[in-house]
């Protein structure tokens, strides 16, 4: 099985080395991400310059792109064999916004009296 991974968070990010880690037991990981931190831009597309991968290292690729732009590429472009499963994330800001949401929550909830 080849499992290709992106992320908005750029290639270098924690959760997306710990996600190829993890995912490496089971299957061959191909990791094609930003080669920066594109948070808030994941479905837009680049327009009016070429993208070009750049291999950083075995079965990861880093572009100066956007999420999209990378799973595309990926996808329809430069990766020749078979993709079986695309996986996104794991991603920092989601991970901030959720323990905020449960730190407000739980703030709110101490105040009610069952």
């Amino acid at each position: 099985m080849r499992i290709l991974i992106s992320n908005d968070d750029g290639y270098k990010a924690e959760g997306i080395i710990q996600l190829a880690k993890s995912l490496g037991e089971i299957a061959e990981v191909i990791i094609v991400a930003p080669s920066e931190n594109k948070s808030a831009a994941s479905s837009s597309l680049t327009l009016g310059r070429p993208l070009k991968p750049i291999q950083i290292d075995k079965n990861v690729y880093a572009i100066d792109a956007t999420p999209s732009d990378c799973v595309h590429l990926a996808l329809c472009g430069f990766i020749k064999d078979s993709i079986d499963l695309v996986v996104t994330g794991i991603n920092l800001a989601q991970i901030w916004v959720m323990m905020l949401f449960i730190l407000e929550l739980s703030r709110e909830l101490s105040r009610v009296d069952f």
